[in-house]
C-alpha cells in the first residue's frame, strides 16, 4: 500500500490521484482514436472529457460524503479529493447527465459517443481501482480466502481489521474493468445497435457491483434488508440497461 508516491515538503503526490490522471489521459487518447474511425472530430473528446471529469468528481464526492459523513468535518475535507474517497455511481450518474447535455448542445449523436467512450470507462475503472488499493480505501471484509491481503498499521483497513486478511475488493473491481474492456472491444465485431455497447458495460457493471458489495466493507450505509445502498442502485442500473438494450434492438428491427 502506497497512498503517497513521494512528497516534497508540504506537497504530496498521491497514488490515487496519479492513477486517476493516467486513466483520464489514456481514456482521451483511446476515445480520440475511436472518434477518427467513426469520422468524428477528435477534438470533441478533450472538451467532453472535461465535462465528464468535473461532473464525475462532484457526483462521486457527494455520493461518498453521504455514505461517510464522519470523514467530513469541513468544506476543505470535501475538496481534498487527492486523499481518495469517491463513489463510482454518484460520479457516473452526474457525468452521464452532463455528457448528454453537452452532446445535445453540440448536436452530436449521443448513442454513437456512448459506444465510443464505453471501453475507456472500463479501462478507467481498472486503473482507478488500482489507485484505491494503493490508497487503502474501498476495501473488503475479513476472509480466509487465499487472495486475502493484510494492510499495514496506520492504514484505514488496519484500523478496522488489525492483522486480519481482507478481500482486496479494489483489485477485484480492477480485474473486472480490464475484463470488460476486452469484452467490449470484442463485441465491436458484432453487429450491435448503436448505443448497445455502452449499456452492455453499465448492465455488466451493475451485476458485478451488486455481487462484489457482499464482500466489501461499509462502515455505514443505507440498508434495505440485507442490501446496501449501492446494491439497490445496481439493481436500478441493471433494469435500466436491459430496458435500453431492448429498446435499441426493437428500434433497429
Amino acid at each position: 500500500m502506497y497512498p503517497t508516491l513521494f512528497s516534497a515538503g508540504p506537497v504530496e503526490i498521491r497514488s490515487w490521484g496519479v492513477m486517476l490522471f493516467i486513466s483520464f489521459i489514456l481514456g482521451i487518447w483511446l476515445s480520440q482514436r475511436r472518434c477518427r474511425l467513426q469520422g468524428i472530430n477528435p477534438q470533441i473528446v478533450p472538451d467532453l472529457a472535461v465535462v465528464i471529469l468535473i461532473c464525475a468528481i462532484i457526483g462521486s464526492r457527494i455520493n461518498y460524503a453521504v455514505e461517510h459523513p464522519k470523514e467530513f468535518r469541513s468544506f476543505f475535507d470535501f475538496l481534498a479529493i487527492w486523499r481518495g474517497g469517491l463513489t463510482f455511481y454518484g460520479g457516473f450518474i452526474l457525468a452521464t447527465i452532463g455528457s448528454i447535455a453537452y452532446l445535445k448542445k453540440k448536436k452530436i449523436s449521443i448513442t454513437l459517443m456512448m459506444d465510443i467512450i464505453a471501453p475507456a470507462l472500463a479501462l478507467g475503472l481498472c486503473l482507478t481501482r488500482i489507485g484505491c488499493f494503493l490508497n487503502g480505501c474501498c476495501f473488503g471484509k475479513p476472509t480466509k480466502f487465499f487472495l486475502g491481503v493484510k494492510f499495514p498499521p496506520g492504514s484505514i483497513p488496519y484500523f478496522y481489521f488489525p492483522g486480519e486478511k481482507i478481500h482486496p475488493t479494489q483489485l477485484y473491481e480492477s480485474a473486472f474493468g480490464l475484463f470488460m474492456f476486452f469484452v467490449l472491444r470484442r463485441l465491436e465485431r458484432v453487429n450491435l445497435p448503436r448505443g448497445a455497447l455502452f449499456f452492455v458495460f453499465t448492465g455488466g457493471y451493475g451485476v458485478w457491483r451488486f455481487s462484489i458489495d457482499f464482500l466489501r466493507f461499509y462502515e455505514k450505509q443505507v440498508r434495505i434488508g440485507p442490501l446496501v445502498e449501492t446494491q439497490i442502485i445496481s439493481i436500478i442500473v441493471i433494469i435500466v440497461s436491459i430496458i435500453c438494450l431492448r429498446y435499441l434492438y426493437l428500434k433497429r428491427s
